[in-house]
């Protein structure tokens, strides 16, 4: 998803993913930390540890946050707050699910 958005071959090695996202500075992160989860159901999260990202995003130079899905988003702004000067987006999720 993200090299499409860049119009660029996807990366297929751990790799060339992790020269990827250094090439572009892109740094990828869960919004929740831990939980119980059945499978890849979203529907059935429970015992959510969020991520805690507040100082990452203040101390950082991060311009965007994008959400791979209504679930990512929806765990961030539970325990998050959205910071001022950053770009926030929701994308489609890429689960198979």
């Amino acid at each position: 998803m993200i090299s499409g958005c860049y119009e660029e071959d996807a990366p297929s090695s751990i790799a060339e993913k992790k020269a990827f996202c250094l090439a572009h500075h892109i740094a990828l992160y869960d919004s929740i930390e831990s939980c119980l989860i059945e499978g890849s159901s979203d529907a059935s999260i429970k015992e959510v540890v969020p991520a805690n990202l507040d100082a990452i995003l203040r101390a950082s130079k991060i311009e965007r946050v994008i959400f791979n899905g209504k679930s990512a988003k929806k765990w961030f702004a539970a325990f998050q707050q959205e910071n001022e000067g950053i770009a926030y987006y929701l994308a489609p999720s890429t689960s198979a699910a």
